[in-house]
């Protein structure tokens, strides 16, 4: 299932694959629902200056198919880093922004994991400057080769059955009763479904030239830009990237917002490395998407729902439970539901597609002591 093609209820039935004031709300819980967010451009880049020649490039809302990674910029003394590449039409955005910023060139691109949407317009860098390296943990290297290889063929007939599904989906969720929110997220994505296909079809693989196990640094001038492996979470080679003087954290979807993605994750070891990140002791966190945070509270919500979750599925386990579907039922998500996603109508159905079902599967095999595999093994 792939997050950065289908989102929100859409992707349970689909196995195929701003101004100021917005920037401070649109990812929060905006509700009455403002259906004015999706006027913003599909992959346009709104950029926020994070401290002296740093800065975000976030797509407003974060949760739009197909959702976009946060792009973060380091602007050094002879050169530029870029943290998570994105797709291509929103790198063609992000690459514009980095050229109104700065004229020095981009020499590495450091990716947090191998989900598609943080890396696979990585190759318009090197296009726009050549000698770009790439740079990874060396298990999204190895994961990348395998999930690029599954690209495509994103032809007209699959076009034609995501349209086909989706259709299918709206229907659904009128029927069901969902809040207008919800249908107006899958209504959105047909209505840029040809914008979507192109640029998916533009994508390719952008694996690394460079891998790290534990820790690697770069110094640039007086900068220290740190890339170390904390732990497993959302992959089992998550980058954490650090930068010690600012005491600015950038973690890939380790931390995600409105709600974080359960697909292909490691529950059981997924706080412990939240606990990693904290004893950083960062000032600002820049997650894999949604609003920068400036204080821990977020991190420590997801570590306690991570230990919950875990206790509980064991538990469920030791009773019997012998499927995910089972170890689902038996887990109450309803505080970490309230936490997560308030009582927002879209984000709660975000909760329960893009973690809820996704997390139940992964904490079921933590708990039987079966692998989690990033990508299926040829037999």
């Amino acid at each position: 299932m792939k997050k950065f093609l289908l989102g929100a209820s859409l992707m349970a039935a689909t196995l195929c694959a701003a101004g100021p004031a917005m920037a401070m709300t649109a990812d929060q819980h905006p509700y009455p629902w403002d259906n004015s967010v999706y006027e913003n451009a599909r992959f346009g880049v709104t950029t926020e200056k994070l401290a002296d020649d740093i800065y975000v490039m976030r797509r407003i809302p974060s949760w739009r198919t197909m959702v976009q990674a946060n792009v973060t910029v380091i602007v050094n003394e002879h050169d530029v880093i870029v943290v998570d590449g994105g797709t291509p039409a929103y790198v063609d955005n992000v690459i514009k922004e980095i050229r109104k910023i700065t004229d020095k060139p981009v020499s590495a691109v450091i990716t947090t994991h191998w989900h598609g949407d943080h890396n696979r317009g990585n190759h318009l860098y090197r296009e726009a400057w050549p000698g770009v390296q790439f740079i990874s943990h060396e298990k999204t290297y190895v994961n990348m080769l395998h999930r690029d290889a599954e690209m495509g063929p994103y032809d007209d007939e699959r076009k034609a059955r995501t349209i086909k599904s989706v259709s299918e989906q709206i229907e659904k969720e009128k029927a069901e009763g969902k809040h207008p929110s919800v249908v107006k997220t899958s209504e959105d994505l047909i209505a840029g479904i040809d914008e979507i296909y192109d640029t998916l079809r533009r994508q390719k693989s952008g694996i690394a030239d460079i891998t790290f196990k534990d820790r690697i640094a770069l110094k640039r001038g007086k900068r220290t830009i740190e890339l170390l492996f904390l732990g497993k979470a959302n992959t089992d080679g998550d980058a954490i990237i650090w930068l010690p003087e600012e005491k600015i954290v950038i973690t890939g979807d380790v931390v995600v917002r409105p709600t974080p993605y359960g697909f292909y994750s490691y529950p059981r070891e997924w706080a412990g490395t939240l606990d990693n990140i904290k004893a950083l002791g960062f000032k600002t966190l820049v997650p894999g998407h949604g609003r920068v945070m400036h204080d821990s509270r977020y991190v420590d919500t997801l570590a306690a729902m991570f230990r919950d979750i875990t206790a509980q599925a064991k538990a469920a386990v030791e009773g019997g439970a012998d499927s995910a579907e089972a170890v689902q039922a038996a887990i109450d998500f309803s505080k970490h539901e309230q936490a997560i996603a308030g009582d927002d109508p879209l984000f709660r159905d975000l909760f329960n597609v893009w973690f809820k079902t996704p997390i139940s599967v992964s904490a079921y095999k933590d708990a039987k002591g079966l692998p989690i595999p990033q990508y299926e093994e040829e037999h």
